[in-house]
């Protein structure tokens, strides 16, 4: 079955602190140890399953794209994925390789194409009132 029209899961949501903690958590694990810097954005890489409008077809509809992030921020987050995303999209995020797989709700602030398939996707994680 394709990913083309499927829903997003329904799961927990979570704040960008707690993916932030969680991430952080993970990390000191052992897990996909990032490189450490003073900085509140961490160089961290983890796998994602992302939905997200799609407005270019005849009718908009909702996508799943698997991707990864460059960086993640309380505030939100860089992914590299292999097909743009519109800049204004609503997002929802899972996170796959944390415990319990926690999902968040997002903005797409930003879309770069890197060459051939691939794109940088600036993402701003909604607030709980924003994604409800």
């Amino acid at each position: 079955m394709s990913p083309e029209g499927r829903s997003p899961p329904s799961s927990v949501d979570v704040s960008g602190e707690e993916i932030f903690e969680l991430l952080q958590e993970h990390c000191e694990q052992g897990q996909n140890k990032p490189d450490q810097r003073r900085s509140e954005r961490k160089p961290w890489s983890t796998g994602l399953t992302v939905w997200f409008e799609d407005p270019s077809g005849p009718v908009p509809s909702t996508r799943e794209i698997v991707a990864a992030t460059i960086n993640v921020s309380r505030g939100g987050l860089n992914l590299l994925a292999k097909r743009s995303i519109h800049e204004g999209s609503r997002i929802r995020l899972r996170f796959n390789a944390l415990p319990h797989s926690p999902t968040i709700a997002a903005l797409a602030r930003s879309c770069e194409h890197l060459g051939g398939l691939w794109h940088r996707v600036g993402v701003e994680f909604a607030t709980p009132t924003e994604s409800s």
